[in-house]
């Protein structure tokens, strides 16, 4: 589980939660969170909030060549803990193929289609990121998780699988229908994070041993004639 987020509360309350694996960002958080002049100090400060969490940082600069240093950059503050989201269009695949072959984990994101997929997985990427509500809107279908599952189940030889982290989630049963689909991980926003650990039936079932904690049972009476044990004489 990642936060979709760059914003330093939203990250210091997913650290709180434990099961948090890291952060996804990309430059349209970076500026919500007023860090587009300086997204790789605000990234130092992220991370710091979340020792040894995992980072998917895409670089905020327009030219591949202006890209391609500040991927490093980021890199280079935390080479264990970073990955580099590339975007999944063709000028930018040749600097997948540089950072690969420099042992940086990349993730060719923004991903909409099969053959993308496949070529990620042929230049090592380690992940493809799809947006799964922006495809289910744009494409008319919610099928594209399946169609990457399936091209992705076979590895490109002398490369390891790419991993599926399906982004662009907005409600539990998106996150839980990418998971089915064959997703290995998601990245939601904060709001999310608590929803998908959380359901309504687990709830009612915790109140219950709540309520029944407050009896000592006694063998052979009925559930609704229990005396509560501060009643009992």
């Amino acid at each position: 589980m990642y936060l979709d987020s760059a914003a330093s509360d939203e990250v210091a309350l997913a650290a709180s939660l434990g099961y948090v694996r890291g952060v996804t960002v990309n430059p349209t958080l970076m500026a919500r969170a007023g860090a587009a002049d300086d997204p790789l100090r605000h990234l130092g400060a992220l991370r710091a909030l979340l020792p040894g969490g995992m980072f998917f940082y895409q670089p905020c600069s327009v030219s591949p060549n202006a890209a391609l240093g500040e991927a490093w950059a980021a890199f280079e503050q935390n080479p264990d803990h970073t990955v580099i989201k590339i975007p999944a269009v063709s000028e930018y695949f040749s600097m997948a193929v540089e950072l690969v072959g420099r042992g940086v984990r990349v993730a060719m994101t923004g991903v909409y289609g099969g053959s993308q997929a496949a070529l990620a997985g042929s230049v090592g990427a380690d992940w493809v990121i799809p947006y799964v509500d922006r495809a289910a809107r744009l494409l008319g279908h919610d099928r594209l998780v399946t169609e990457l599952a399936s091209i992705l189940v076979r590895p490109v030889p002398d490369r390891k699988r790419s991993r599926i982290l399906a982004a662009s989630v907005k409600s539990v049963r998106q996150a839980e229908a990418a998971l089915l689909d064959g997703a290995d991980e998601v990245s939601v926003p904060v709001g999310l994070l608590t929803a998908l650990a959380s359901h309504e039936l687990s709830r009612q079932a915790l109140e219950e041993f709540q309520q029944a904690s407050r009896y000592t049972f006694v063998p052979g009476v009925p559930d609704d004639e229990q005396v509560p044990r501060a009643l009992r004489g």
